[in-house]
């Protein structure tokens, strides 16, 4: 069962877009609390990407990197900011690298981890490293109890490539049961799982729910 690679970039790319820079504030506990002067520079090293200067943002961040060493909370934020400068350039391996390190330190929220672990599942799908994707997942969805219907469609094909077909058919099904407009290709990889499984009466069913889909999802 393939996955979309275009689909999976763009959502990787709103993914991205979604991440915070988090700003200082009294509110937040104090291990969660970020300095002035740290939020500045990783105001600036975002500024910097979103003009493709990305040398200048990794020169940035590798020396925030260094004064930032013994503060897990702010370096987290850093090698999440890594993250994203490697995956906006599509170095997907150092992307992994920095996010998988990143997550480690267990000094993010829970919004953060949860986002964080989203953008890494998708970047272990894109390399096709499915059996650290599913993991990924799994992690993801023990700490978000409502994940979004791309998520769960998105794990789907990751169980399905490493031929969890009931996981797959699970969480392939729940997406399109959740979602307003369901993706059209949802249903046609929830259609291969079925026939991978032997599931031709549940295959043929489905068939019958496609036929009929609104004009948009064709």
């Amino acid at each position: 069962m393939s996955v979309n690679r275009y689909t999976l970039v763009l959502a990787l790319l709103l993914s991205l877009a979604a991440l915070p820079v988090v700003q200082p504030a009294a509110a937040v506990p104090d291990a969660q609390r970020i300095s002035e002067r740290t939020y500045r520079q990783l105001t600036r090293a975002h500024a910097l990407m979103e003009k493709q200067r990305y040398d200048e943002a990794l020169a940035s961040l590798d020396q925030l990197r260094l004064r930032v060493a013994h503060r897990p909370h702010e370096l987290a934020l850093v090698l999440q900011t890594y993250g994203h400068l490697y995956a906006t350039q599509e170095k997907h391996p150092q992307a992994i690298a920095a996010l998988t390190e990143c997550l480690a330190l267990e000094a993010l929220p829970k919004s953060a981890t949860a986002h964080t672990l989203y953008v890494l599942a998708q970047l272990q799908v894109l390399v096709a490293d499915y059996t650290a994707a599913v993991a990924t997942f799994e992690q993801l969805f023990q700490l978000q109890r409502d994940p979004e219907p791309a998520a769960l469609a998105l794990a789907g094909a990751a169980y399905a490539r490493v031929q969890r077909y009931p996981e797959a058919i699970e969480q392939l099904g729940r997406a399109i049961q959740r979602a307003d407009q369901p993706e059209e290709h949802w249903y046609r990889q929830l259609l291969a799982v079925h026939y991978q499984f032997g599931h031709y009466t549940a295959a043929a069913g489905l068939l019958q729910q496609m036929i009929v889909l609104p004009e948009h999802h064709q």
